[in-house]
């Protein structure tokens, strides 16, 4: 998922990270390393301090912005970074960037499969308390939490996910993913849960992008929740309808142990059409991405899952 030119965007990165800490006034120990897991942000680690992280790849969108808002609502809620300083003006760096408080703590993903059977439990419980904390945040509005961007800020949950699902089907079409017959087939999907979007009435915040690589953890408790550059309000199914229904494929004796901590026990017919539209929507959006990012042997794939889920051959 990095842009095609990320070792260039890195370098200019890495020229402009002491510019900013000396204006800044910031000072600390330790040498700059640069993060190799993550595929989307430019992420440097400066000593035992300080994360920065470059939006340069989809620069388009607001997401520091986003998670700005996100730190400042769930500071005393769930453990969040604490933000030292975020920067939109493009006068030293070309990206946005931001810089927060490193957190102690590894990545939960990368570490699950050394952890016992006790610890997976716990930690797995815990990730399911912490999400449904972040799930019972009300917000004022349905929609994008920023203040600018290509999303609306809406009154109701269906006109924000009918632009969305619209914007990315759009970006699809125009890129020629789908045929016609695929695109007429994925609206009627869409349209056809309309009176269950119709029924959510209070907007809650939505993380985007929850899952186990996604969290830090110390001991046998969560110590950060990162990456809520993907946050909107509304339905918490949103959350809910792909990696966090079939935890175990990825992170063996994590589902159980989530649901518990989440509250989760059966979903209603309701809820999984509902997440089976929210579901449709995100695949799209990732058969954009794939297209413009991934290999053209990883798109066809991606399409091709698509439009088997969702838009069959009669």
């Amino acid at each position: 998922m990095r842009a095609p030119n990320h070792l260039e965007i890195k370098q200019t990165c890495r020229e402009v990270i002491q510019k900013i800490m000396t204006q800044l006034n910031l000072s600390s120990s330790g040498k700059i390393i640069f993060d190799e897991q993550g595929w989307v942000n430019v992420t440097a680690f400066v000593g035992d301090d300080f994360v920065m992280r470059f939006n340069a790849r989809d620069i388009q969108l607001p997401k520091f912005q986003r998670e700005q808002k996100a730190f400042k609502i769930l500071k005393s809620v769930v453990p969040v970074p604490e933000l030292i300083f975020f920067d939109d003006s493009k006068t030293i760096s070309p990206y946005d960037y931001m810089i927060c408080k490193k957190i102690p703590g590894n990545n939960l993903e990368e570490n699950w499969s050394g952890l016992n059977v006790k610890d997976r439990e716990i930690l797995a419980c815990r990730a399911g308390q912490l999400l449904a904390r972040i799930h019972s945040t009300k917000i004022e509005n349905f929609g994008e939490i920023s203040e600018f961007g290509p999303f609306l800020k809406t009154k109701d949950w269906t006109t924000f996910l009918r632009h969305t699902f619209n914007y990315h089907l759009s970006e699809a079409m125009e890129l020629n993913l789908f045929s016609t017959v695929a695109q007429k087939q994925f609206m009627n999907l869409f349209e056809s849960q309309v009176k269950l979007f119709d029924q959510l009435k209070t907007p809650k915040l939505i993380h985007g992008d929850f899952h186990l690589g996604n969290l830090l953890f110390l001991n046998q408790d969560i110590s950060g929740v990162l990456d809520f550059e993907w946050s909107c309000a509304g339905d918490p199914l949103y959350d809910i309808c792909n990696n966090l229904r079939d935890m175990d494929s990825k992170w063996p004796g994590s589902q159980e142990a989530f649901n518990k901590g989440y509250g989760i026990q059966n979903f209603s017919d309701e809820e999984v059409a509902k997440m089976r539209v929210y579901s449709m929507i995100k695949s799209i959006e990732l058969c954009v991405v794939s297209k413009r990012f991934f290999s053209e042997e990883d798109c066809k794939e991606y399409v091709q899952i698509t439009e088997n889920s969702y838009a069959p051959r009669q």
